[in-house]
């Protein structure tokens, strides 16, 4: 466990952060330590959970990414619908797009919703797996959702 200052302060962990992100490992263990090491250890924020997130996500560590949006919400975190994107991309690089499709149905769950830019990125995932013949009728299902979500399919 990595030993900390009695007073922990957002931005020592997320310059800390920053500078291991390259061993993921150490990035986890600073990052779990900090919460854990006091009582009054630091309340993570979107921009450290968004680092993290995004580091897993970089190295193909979709399903750990996956566990930090739940780690979020239960820490009452703000999820931004770039982070969600984040996962369902990181899910379209190691060509698996029905995970990228399951976690753009997530948003909801988490009270986040989706803009023109979420449909766009996953029609993308779908059109770059040539599993348009596939997934034709997932297409058409999530295009028929975006007016009841409030989005315009003309975008």
């Amino acid at each position: 466990m990595f030993k900390w200052s009695k007073e922990i302060t957002p931005s020592q962990v997320a310059r800390l952060l920053i500078r291991t992100l390259k061993d993921l490992h150490k990035a986890k263990i600073i990052f779990d330590s900090a919460s854990a090491e006091y009582s009054n250890g630091v309340r993570h924020d979107h921009t450290m959970f968004g680092l993290v997130i995004s580091k897993l996500v970089s190295t193909n560590e979709s399903r750990p990414a996956e566990d930090m949006l739940n780690r979020m919400r239960e820490g009452k975190c703000r999820i931004a619908e770039e982070i969600f994107l984040s996962i369902c991309r990181g899910y379209g690089c190691v060509r698996v797009p029905l995970d990228a499709i399951r976690i753009f149905h997530k948003m909801k769950d988490f009270r986040c919703k989706p803009t023109d830019k979420s449909y766009i990125i996953v029609f993308a995932i779908l059109v770059e797996e040539n599993q348009i013949v596939e997934q034709l009728m997932l297409l058409f299902k999530i295009f028929r959702e975006m007016p009841k979500r409030g989005c315009d399919s003309d975008s």
